[in-house]
Formats: C-alpha cells, structure tokens, sequence
C-alpha cells in the first residue's frame, strides 16, 4: 500500500476514532447521569428498556448498514464519472426508505403495548405501561436517526466523515440535557424528549452535510437498475440487524424477570463494553470501507490482504491493553458511579459483567473489520449468516448459563460468541482471499495480549500499594489515574522494546500522534526500522 494511502485512512481513523470516543464517554456520562437521577434500584429500567422496539425498528431497515450498502456504490459511481446517476440513486434510495420508516413507524407506534406485555413481562404493570409510552417518543428519534444514515454515508463516500462523526456526540447530549432538565419529577420522559431533539439535531446536520458532498440528490430516478440491487444487498443486512436487536431484547427480557434494577446494572455494564469498541474496532472499520471498496473493485487482492492485516494489527495492538488493564480497572471505572444511585451491590455486578464482556473484546474487532471487508467485496450473505450463528449461540449460552449464573450468563454468551464468530468469519474470509494466513487473522494478536499482562500487573501492584499507605481514602478517580498511567507506561515501553509483528505502519502512524510515543520511536535501534516501515 502506498504511503498516502496509509495516512488518509489513519487520518480517517483517528477523526472517528476521536469523535467515537468522544460519543460512547458521552454515553458513559450518560447512564451514569441517568443513575444519579435515578438510581439503580429499578425506576430507570423502564427507560432502558423503552429502547428495544426502536432498536428493532432501526434493525428492519438495517439504517447501520447504509454506509456498507451506499458507500461502495456510491464511490464506484463517483470513481467512473457517472456523479449525476450517483446524485438520482440517492435520492431514490432516501424516498424509498423514508417511505418505509414511514409505515413501520405506524405499525411499531400501535404494536408498542404489546410488545411491552410480552417482553418485558417481568415488570410490573406501571413499569410496562411506561416504557410503551417512552417507546413511542423513541421512534420517533430512531426514524430521524434512520434517514440521518443517508446522508452520512453519502458523505463518507467522498471520505467526509464529519457528519458520522458528530451524530453521536450530538445525540448523546441531547438525551443528557433532557434527563437534566426533566430531572426525576419528569420521570424518563425528559430523557427521551432530550433524546428526540438530538435525533432532530443530526437530522438537519446530515442535511448539510449532504448538501456540500459531491453526491446532492437530484430528482430520483426509480427505474435504475442499481435500486434493486441495493435492497438486495440490504436484504442480508436487514436480517442480520433485526437478528442481532432481537438478541438485545432478548437479554433485555432476561434482565427484566431477575429483578428490579437488573437492566440498569446490564445496560450500564454493556454501555461501558462500547467505549473500546467504539474507540478502535468501530472507526477503523468505518474508514477501511472506501477504501477497501475500490481495491475490491480493482480486484486488487493483494492489497486488500493487507490493508485487512494492517488493521487488524492495530485493533490488536490497541485492544490488548483494554482487555487485561481493564480487568484490573473495572471495579474502579464503575465505582465513580457509587454515591450518586449506585449501591456497593450494583457496583460490584457491573464490574464483574464488564470484566467478562472485556474478555471478547478482540472476538467483536476482527469480526468488525472481517464484515467490512466481505461487504467491499459484494458479499452480504457470510456476515449475514456470521451474525445468525452469533445469535444463536449467544441465547442457548445465555439459556443454559442463565438459573446458575444469573446476569453473568449473558456477558459470558456475548464473549464466546464474539470469538466464535471472528473464528467462522476468519475461515471464510481465507477462502475469498488466499494471501490472508491465518497468523494474519489471529496470530499477531498474541504478543500483544502477552505484553499487556504486565501493564496490567503494574497497575495492579501499584493500586495496591496506594491502598496500604494508610494517609487518606484513596477514591476511585486517583486508583484509575495512577493505575492507568502505570499500565500504559508498561505497555508502551514493552511495545516499542520487542516490536511485535502487530506494530503495522498503521499502528506506528496512530502512536506518533503523540509526542511522548514519538520520542520513544526514535529511541534505540529502533529507530530505522519504525521510519522504514512508516
């Protein structure tokens, strides 16, 4: 791959890897503002759990996957000239799905008492009642947040990533305020209206962020056969999305019958678990899709192997720290939410459900990337099935886990079923393109898994020693700082010492972002080699 080519999509990856951050620590601050308002014994249940039937209506039409549907048409039109076939299929593709959104809005907006009844049997009556209200306010949101989709992926088609990157920022906020302002007399109904006028925030910024693209709609154009062709490949996506949101319900359902609370501690835990994916995992397979579309088109296999192995080097060299430290950390990280709604009880259960969901940390980044990579290269149908076997395996694990381990079942059924499917996904990919081993895949993941074993040491000992100094109460805050620092310090050194294969250009383009990194670059006999190789 050529050096330009390296740097625009490191470029890509770190502006939504920020900004992905950005959005799940919003996220983060989110839950645990609702916490504080709230607290974890069960009143905000209903609130969470009045996300599912949006979800599942944001599945149905797979709004997730626009991007992997419109990008690499869209850039393939752009490439060969046709910008004005590319500006009429937009503008088809938006009426036809906002004519969709229109009706499943409807139909969701009636069924909502229902699914309640069912789903959420666990509940009481009350708690029912209003997570069918706040449902309904909820659609709302998810259909603006639906067609918002478009625009963004049109944008990210000319590499414009501001839109996709801002929508989450913008519509956490909006939930935090309405939860702020609405306060607990407002019950969950402030956080949802904050949550709908977020939604129409990134609406109207999708808007411009598709007016200054290349690809403005112009009057649509029904009768291109490349409509077809897109609801075909949106077909596959549609059900894998559906399917993974009605596992989500499902756990959901689960969480709701084991008590009062449960899915607060669930979802808190779960809303944690999305920061590292998110971080890495999310945006670089965000950044490698254009990209990796157009090295499909020229069947360029060579360099899609490697910018397939570049990638997955970083998710593994960035992911190993998280893991390992954040076994360490997680009794901390959760624990700033003690004394604003959290009991020691329910902070104990979500550290314990993030360690474990940690574990298939890497499992979730291959399979992220693996997916981008069949979908430049038109194939719906592996990732599709990926995510049924996913799917299956998480609810027969979460089932017969469930009467001995309680919540824990669920985060143990995510894990395994992570791996299980970055393995399946692995194995298929090899067959699509043989210049992929499997060392590529999984191999150079293992020497940084090992190296963060003692940065997580470090933070662990150094934890302890801070607690046996007997001054002062040692809070959460200064455990995490102190431990964090060791930890990456340990990493760091490590990492740049040993240079395992992980350490791609790509890796090495992410670290020299930073001073510190870069003066540790330069260090040593290291020095040629990471020049040569950036």
């Amino acid at each position: 791959m050529k050096k330009p080519a390296v740097k625009s999509l490191g470029r890509n990856g770190v502006l939504l890897s920020s900004a992905a951050l950005a959005s799940r620590l919003l996220g983060w601050v989110r839950i645990t503002v609702l916490i504080a308002i709230f607290g974890a014994t069960g009143q905000l249940d209903p609130l969470l759990a009045a996300f599912r039937l949006p979800d599942i209506v944001f599945g149905l039409v797979a709004a997730g996957s626009f991007s992997t549907v419109l990008v690499p048409a869209l850039a393939g039109l752009h490439a060969r000239g046709e910008v004005q076939r590319a500006r009429a299929l937009l503008a088809s593709f938006f009426l036809l799905i906002g004519s969709v959104l229109l009706l499943l809005f409807l139909l969701a907006f009636a069924a909502s008492d229902l699914f309640s009844e069912v789903v959420f049997a666990g509940m009481s009556i009350a708690s029912r009642a209003e997570a069918r209200d706040l449902s309904r306010i909820l659609l709302f949101s998810t259909s603006l947040l639906a067609l918002s989709s478009i625009g963004a992926a049109a944008a990210a088609a000319a590499d414009r990533f501001i839109a996709t990157a801002a929508n989450g920022i913008i519509y956490n906020l909006g939930t935090i305020a309405g939860a702020l302002i609405g306060g607990a007399a407002a019950g969950g109904f402030g956080a949802a209206i904050g949550t709908a006028t977020g939604a129409l925030l990134v609406f109207a910024l999708s808007l411009r962020a598709l007016a200054n693209s290349p690809f403005r709609p112009s009057a649509p154009d029904l009768r291109d056969p490349m409509i077809p062709q897109l609801f075909r490949s949106l077909a596959p996506r549609i059900a894998s999305a559906l399917s993974v949101q009605v596992l989500f319900a499902y756990f959901i359902g689960i969480a709701a019958g084991l008590g009062p609370g449960s899915i607060t501690v669930w979802s808190y835990a779960f809303t944690l678990l999305q920061v590292p994916l998110a971080l890495v995992s999310s945006a670089m397979a965000t950044a490698i899709l254009p990209r990796a579309s157009r090295m499909a088109a020229q069947a360029n296999l060579s360099a899609l192997a490697g910018i397939t192995r570049e990638s997955i080097g970083v998710v593994a060299t960035l992911y190993a720290p998280m893991i390992w430290v954040g076994i360490v950390l997680a009794p901390h990280l959760v624990g700033l939410a003690t004394g604003i709604g959290s009991s020691a009880e329910a902070v104990g259960q979500m550290a314990a459900l993030l360690s474990i969901l940690l574990l298939g940390l890497c499992g979730h980044g291959v399979t992220a990337l693996l997916m981008r990579i069949f979908y430049s290269l038109g194939d719906t149908v592996r990732p599709t099935l990926s995510d049924f076997a996913y799917d299956v395996m998480g609810v027969a694990i979460a089932a017969l886990l469930l009467p001995t381990y309680g919540l824990a079942a669920l985060a143990v059924a995510l894990s395994a079923s992570a791996w299980a499917q970055a393995a399946l996904l692995s194995w298929q990919i090899r067959r699509r393109v043989p210049q992929l081993r499997w060392w590529d895949l999984f191999g150079q993941q293992l020497a940084p898994l090992l190296l963060a074993l003692p940065a997580a040491s470090a933070a662990y000992l150094l934890i302890a020693q801070l607690d046996n100094l007997g001054v002062s109460p040692v809070t959460d805050l200064v455990r995490l700082v102190a431990g964090g620092s060791a930890a990456v310090a340990v990493y760091l050194v490590a990492l740049f010492a040993i240079q395992p294969p992980a350490s791609t250009p790509l890796a090495v383009a992410l670290f020299k972002a930073v001073p510190v990194m870069r003066r540790l670059v330069r260090l040593g006999g290291a020095r040629s080699r990471w020049r040569a190789d950036a």
